[in-house]
């Protein structure tokens, strides 16, 4: 009797799961949304808006998540799309932070995710590591790939993806079925992410080196070699590539044939990936401090103390630079004098980086909070 109760109540439950209402967004489209599609915005990992955007007067919203955040947030259609280390995916209400369904990954910890042509595509970190692949039209899971650990963010270009492996591992994947195309392999871990620019894509490992594969083939069109790893991901601006290194260093290399333009030393380890604009460059430093680089001389323009490590990656809306450090405070500088003009103190670090929608800034924090900043 008390196994027919069981099984019983087993069938009613699996009927409630699988028939409960799923998240669909209809009409899915990207055209006319300015959508914050992956890790610093678009494929040249520029970390730029161009459009103003006013101080913000105070924290619009914040939600309390199941565990940290460490990736970054993508937002779209009103939408904001963000992994916890609780083996969450979250969507929340970009307006007023309510949540609206989430997903629950049993393997791994997504940790960056992109979006394109409605579907997100989840890259987990973890010994059980996935990319995966769910349809924000039908509200189901096309694919999971089992590819191992990944700290990097998925990029999707035509009909293929992108993406680096803690096993040292770089795949070009069909986007359809997540089928490989081809392999490259790198000698340590790639936790950088790849920025794309005219048919070469450029990422950094552990390893040191910092590579251009081309998109088609994935042969190296050229290398450079850094002091330390490369844990930055670069920033593709003009005819140039930047990106920092653990050995302290800002690197601005020529995009075509790899050449050494100009280098720039700061005192720590560079782990934040650069902001590029038209004329400078914008990257913190293990050593506390926010830096402004000529983008064509390499100078020193300006550099803000923030009295903490910064691994976050610094974000240029306007005239204003957005960006985030380890004890957990959120500050907003003027992009031409670099005198703070607000922050605000949270309850844990940053490691994550902020994205824009809509004038309104979206980052998530190690205290378990996705923080909505604006007026």
């Amino acid at each position: 009797m008390k196994k027919t109760v069981i099984v019983l109540w087993g069938l009613i439950l699996c009927v409630l799961f699988f028939c409960s209402p799923r998240f669909v967004l209809k009409d899915f489209e990207f055209d006319y949304d300015p959508a914050w599609k992956s890790f610093r915005g678009d494929l040249r990992n520029s970390g730029y808006v161009q459009d103003e955007i006013p101080i913000p007067d105070d924290i619009l919203w914040k939600i309390e998540l199941d565990g940290s955040v460490k990736g970054t947030a993508v937002v779209a259609k009103d939408v904001v799309f963000i992994g916890d280390l609780h083996r969450k995916v979250y969507f929340v209400d970009a307006q007023t932070g309510k949540r609206l369904s989430q997903l629950s990954l049993k393997e791994a910890y997504p940790t960056f995710l992109s979006i394109e042509d409605g579907f997100l595509y989840l890259s987990s970190e973890g010994k059980e590591g996935t990319l995966s692949c769910f349809n924000l039209r039908r509200g189901k899971m096309e694919w999971r790939k089992e590819l191992g650990s990944s700290r990097s963010s998925p990029v999707i270009i035509n009909d293929r993806i992108f993406l680096g492996t803690e096993s040292g591992k770089f795949y070009a994947l069909k986007k359809s079925s997540a089928e490989p195309v081809w392999q490259f392999n790198a000698k340590r871990r790639i936790l950088s992410s790849p920025a794309y620019s005219q048919g070469l894509l450029y990422f950094g490992s552990d390893d040191g080196w910092f590579y251009a594969l081309v998109e088609k083939t994935g042969g190296v069109r050229w290398k450079f070699k850094a002091e330390k790893g490369i844990h930055s991901s670069s920033a593709v601006q003009r005819n140039k590539v930047v990106f920092g290194s653990l050995d302290g260093f800002v690197y601005c290399l020529n995009k075509d044939d790899g050449n050494l333009i100009w280098n720039f030393k700061t005192s720590g380890g560079v782990y934040s990936s650069p902001a590029v604009t038209e004329s400078s460059v914008f990257i913190g430093s293990n050593d506390g401090f926010l830096y402004k680089i000529d983008f064509f001389s390499g100078q020193l323009l300006w550099r803000f103390d923030a009295l903490s490590p910064i691994h976050s990656s610094p974000l240029v809306v306007g005239g204003k630079v957005f960006f985030a450090a380890l004890d957990g405070r959120f500050c907003v500088l003027d992009r031409w004098s670099g005198k703070i003009l607000w922050s605000y103190q949270t309850g844990g670090m940053f490691t994550s980086s902020p994205a824009c929608y809509k004038r309104k800034i979206y980052i998530g924090s190690e205290d378990g909070c996705l923080y909505c900043f604006g007026n």
